[in-house]
């Protein structure tokens, strides 16, 4: 009788940690046709912007060579305020361009991860069909009238791990993004508050320091766009959606490095301002969703540890 508990309590084992895989798989051949599918958006859109920056910085250097545009602008002295407007817009260029290919690398390295776990489950599901053989030829030598009960009860428990599997990978992907939410608020925040004193005339260290909480923000807003992107994945996968382009290149108004005056310093703090009101909006929209997966999960982790007790009663009363 100990021998054959002991027989029990291996497949078990043996049986959770396959089922355990078979999920993990599952999840990961899912994210990986997710992934692939973000890739190819970020490379077109980064094959775009690479273009629009090459014109960019094709029209700074066709300004800044002797032509009878350059002439023209001579003649009516603006030649210097046109070169500082291309280089802006260049530079703008620039920015969005890198943002891009920056998503579009850790993207890809993503893909990478994802594959080469895949690939390290990739037979879970046969390892599970012959264990599940065994288990069975187990139940039917030592209780065959119990069989169609523990098989029911084992399938859907199966179900309900892949499930709660994906909640919580959704659950910390969602974690990992409101912590780089709230530092790049803080961020902001600290940015706006430097940019008022800044136009109330603050002096270069508080439009030093305002730009460098702006650094500070966009570095957040990079991570924080990476875990969307992530979290995005991973709630396809649980039918729950989340909307968040964030256009980060669009609040780095740097008008300021090339020009001084109230009405600039009142563009760039304007548009610090709309980029905190944008991710508050994500901010509230991550931990509503987050609310509804800790009570999805909470009702998954119910169910489950019902379900054993019942396949356990239904073997110990064997």
């Amino acid at each position: 009788m100990q021998f054959q508990e002991e027989q029990r309590q291996e497949l078990n084992n043996k049986l959770n940690e396959c089922i355990e895989n078979m999920s993990e798989a599952n999840r990961y051949k899912k994210l990986i046709t997710r992934t692939e599918e973000d890739c190819n958006r970020l490379e077109q859109k980064w094959q775009k912007l690479k273009a629009e920056l090459k014109k960019e910085e094709h029209d700074v250097e066709k300004l800044s060579k002797i032509s009878f545009a350059n002439f023209l602008h001579t003649i009516l002295n603006d030649k210097e305020e046109q070169l500082d407007k291309e280089k802006q817009e260049a530079f703008t260029a620039k920015l969005k361009c890198d943002s891009v290919l920056s998503q579009l690398e850790e993207c890809k390295s993503t893909l990478n991860k994802l594959t080469e776990k895949h690939n390290r489950l990739r037979h879970a599901k046969e390892e599970y069909a012959t264990l599940l053989k065994k288990k069975r030829d187990f139940i039917l030598s030592n209780m065959p009238d119990k069989w169609s009960g523990i098989e029911r009860g084992m399938e859907e428990d199966r179900m309900l791990s892949s499930q709660l599997k994906e909640i919580r990978e959704a659950i910390n992907a969602g974690n990992n993004t409101m912590t780089c939410i709230n530092h790049a608020l803080d961020a902001l925040q600290s940015a706006a508050n430097w940019g008022t004193m800044d136009m109330l005339g603050g002096g270069v260290i508080s439009t030093m320091v305002k730009r460098d909480k702006m650094n500070e923000a966009q570095s957040y807003m990079t991570d924080m766009q990476k875990w969307i992107g992530i979290f995005a994945r991973e709630l396809k996968d649980i039918d729950t959606t989340i909307e968040a382009d964030l256009q980060l290149d669009s609040f780095l108004g740097f008008a300021d490095y090339f020009f001084d005056g109230f009405f600039v310093d009142w563009a760039v703090q304007s548009k610090i301002n709309s980029a905190k009101d944008k991710v508050h909006n994500i901010c509230d929209e991550v931990q509503q969703i987050l609310s509804k997966l800790s009570i999805e999960a909470k009702t998954l982790e119910n169910k489950k540890r019902e379900i054993n007790n019942a396949i356990t009663i239904i073997i110990e009363r064997a």
